[in-house]
């Protein structure tokens, strides 16, 4: 089935859609809104705190993974090496893996951040978290009515993703590895 040029159209304007969303997210939730914050005055807090906000992009993995599950077992794809079925679980196999390759970006982009980032800063962290859960709900939800329909959550999660990313590489190029670590008995910061 060749992709339509209405169809690329549809993609690209969704995508672009969940980007401004990103955007207007971060601005709004971390310029706007009051997030109660704990007491993080170290990295190994802030590392922490990082650390348990994960929990809720990984929820949506086993999501896919138990979704998966009931589909075989209800199904004529509970054999996965017949190829029987499959048209029941191709949807949530590949929202699984696609989320899968996301989960691990993610989460080590928000990790890095957080060994960066002062204490004040560290609301960025449940932003991104609240945005990879945003993009995995509706990019499944998406792509379960139409293959084209994914491309809206794939936008935020994709966007979310490559800002926390860049901005881990920055940090890093910028500060260096060494950054808040002790050298010779000092920190360097």
């Amino acid at each position: 089935m060749a992709s339509r040029s209405e169809d690329r159209l549809e993609v690209v304007r969704n995508t672009v859609a969940g980007g401004l969303v990103v955007g207007g997210t971060i601005a709004i939730g971390y310029f706007i809104i009051p997030i109660p914050m704990p007491s993080l005055p170290t990295v190994t807090d802030r590392l922490i705190f990082a650390l348990r906000c994960q929990i809720f992009n990984a929820v949506l993995l086993y999501a896919g993974i138990q979704v998966i599950s009931l589909k075989r077992l209800f199904t004529q794809a509970m054999d996965p090496v017949s190829g029987r079925g499959q048209h029941h679980v191709e949807v949530h196999c590949r929202y699984a893996q696609n989320t899968l390759e996301s989960l691990v970006l993610s989460t080590f982009a928000n990790l890095v951040i957080s060994t960066y980032i002062e204490e004040t800063s560290m609301k960025i962290i449940p932003i991104l978290v609240f945005l990879f859960v945003v993009g995995r709900i509706t990019f499944w939800m998406g792509y379960l009515q139409h293959p084209i329909g994914r491309a809206f959550g794939m936008g935020v999660t994709m966007f979310g993703t490559w800002l926390s990313l860049y901005y881990a590489v920055f940090c890093v190029v910028w500060s260096g590895l060494g950054f808040r670590l002790p050298i010779d008995g000092q920190i360097v910061e």
